[in-house]
């Protein structure tokens, strides 16, 4: 999701607004919630400040400072809850899907041009992508229980941005009462973990054939699965060989230095 985010400040910058603020708002809190299994994991020696452990400390300690001042939650739903209802009534569900390039990985972005960002503007691209996308795995249906589960998956998310779409379209028009509605800032944190799950997908089927990890099913199907739960959507049941390939490509990556995101980049030490 963050790295869809940062292309589309080069690629879609008129609606980059949109993916920037739920990367910020949904982002901060997964990372939180993995510190807190890591503690549980490491026991004792998630407290130890040396060089072992220490890392870890710091990502404790620094974390909370980020979802603070223009960049905290209350900022990003600022951005998101007054486009709700525009996006529901003229762009969820209608526009087009955004260049095959947002996704690719490899592929190079034009230079960052500020003056084309917008904080009000354009449409909502990665919505457009999940449809496509979800249209698109439906005959994939039978290629296997993760290809199965992955189809639903995509059928689940789409038939949310169905129900957001109604729910926003009912919203009143934006006002500053708006922003301190607990129910527009629900959905708006509904809105964003759409997003992620749009990203992800994206990222999946946007694959060229240079990273074989990427390419297959099993990282997007566990990935989704945790968004659903989040969001409370209906999710398959996946088959265990999913989570234990995800690990396997984890102590693949940690015994040779490689980073653990979607890059796989050797990492100093390694």
């Amino acid at each position: 999701m963050a790295v869809t985010g940062l292309r589309s400040l080069s690629l879609l910058p008129d609606s980059a607004h949109l993916t920037a603020a739920a990367v910020k708002l949904t982002v901060p809190d997964l990372l939180r919630e993995d510190l807190e299994e890591l503690t549980t994991v490491l026991g004792a020696r998630g407290h130890e400040r040396g060089p072992s452990y220490g890392g870890f400390q710091k990502l404790v300690r620094d974390l909370p400072v980020a979802g603070l001042g223009h960049a905290g939650n209350a900022a990003c739903r600022a951005v998101l809850v007054p486009r709700l209802r525009g996006l529901a009534r003229g762009s969820w569900l209608t526009t087009e899907e955004p260049t095959s390039r947002l996704f690719l990985l490899s592929a190079p972005v034009p230079p960052l041009d500020y003056r084309r960002l917008s904080l009000t503007g354009g449409e909502d691209a990665l919505t457009a992508a999940l449809v496509g996308i979800a249209q698109r795995l439906g005959p994939l249906r039978g290629g296997g229980p993760v290809r199965t589960a992955l189809a639903d998956l995509a059928d689940a998310f789409v038939q949310e941005t169905r129900a957001l779409r109604e729910q926003c379209a009912a919203l009143p028009e934006a006002t500053s009462d708006l922003l301190a509605d607990p129910r527009a800032c629900a959905l708006a944190d509904r809105y964003a973990l759409v997003l992620a799950a749009a990203a992800c997908l994206g990222v999946w089927q946007g694959q060229d054939g240079t990273d074989s990890f990427l390419a297959q099913p099993d990282w997007a199907a566990l990935a989704l699965t945790r968004i659903g739960r989040r969001l409370g959507v209906p999710v398959p049941e996946l088959p265990d060989t999913v989570t234990r390939s995800v690990l396997d490509e984890l102590l693949v990556r940690h015994r040779g230095g490689r980073s653990f995101d979607v890059y796989d980049t050797r990492v100093l030490g390694g």
